[in-house]
């Protein structure tokens, strides 16, 4: 692989290793070899080290030494209990979110319906890109979060979020872009409806089927 340029070095590092894990290039459990990659990027090893430091508190990757990392493995236990905690932030949230001011909900909601009109351009374009989906998919979710007004659970709902886009590899059906899009879509109707327990119902309905698509 060519040699990355200089704008963020560092960056460019983290979002290249982490797509590969995502997409499977590197597999969940394999050992990385410091040296190879910074052979493979041709790089010093100082912007290899920043990279690799914050995909392991990213919890992409774990045992991280100067000379050896490994990919972190999500176990089916992982991803049950992954999905369980984030049915509790979803429901935090969504209640916190159907309690705020009038003026405030109505900007919740035109930022879901702007968040789901990218999903769905996502879906008619085909887009493919790890990065692209992550983005497009979770901010339906880290918008919701962002709202509840904690910023610790938005920091750790993130987190939760993106250790499933990893376990999401190779394990969910190709139709879960629309099906997901349409379970995001249940779930707004009902904020828009200021249906609390519609709301919450849509939001477990949701985790629930993601269970169902991991098979666990």
């Amino acid at each position: 692989m060519a040699g990355i340029n200089r704008r963020s070095l560092s960056e460019q590092l983290y979002q290249q290793i982490r797509d590969d894990i995502i997409t499977g290039k590197l597999k969940q459990g394999e050992k990385i070899n410091m040296k190879e990659l910074q052979e493979e990027y041709q790089v010093s090893m100082t912007p290899l080290r920043e990279a690799m430091l914050k995909l392991a508190q990213d919890r992409y990757v774990e045992s991280f030494t100067n000379q050896y990392s490994r990919v972190i493995e999500i176990t089916d236990d992982d991803i049950r209990s992954l999905l369980d905690l984030c049915s509790m932030y979803d429901c935090y949230s969504i209640e916190r979110c159907l309690a705020l001011d009038a003026d405030t909900r109505a900007e919740l909601i035109t930022k879901l319906e702007e968040a789901l009109d990218a999903q769905a351009r996502h879906i008619e374009l085909q887009n493919s890109g790890t990065e692209e989906f992550e983005a497009v998919f979770n901010n339906f979710h880290s918008t919701v979060y962002a709202y509840s007004g904690n910023p610790w659970l938005l920091e750790n709902a993130t987190q939760a979020n993106r250790l499933l886009v990893l376990a999401d590899n190779n394990k969910t059906k190709n139709d879960y872009p629309m099906e997901a899009l349409e379970e995001h879509r249940r779930i707004l109707d009902a904020i828009r409806e200021g249906d609390p327990d519609e709301a919450l119902k849509a939001s477990r309905y949701h985790r629930s089927k993601e269970r169902e698509r991991f098979g666990v």
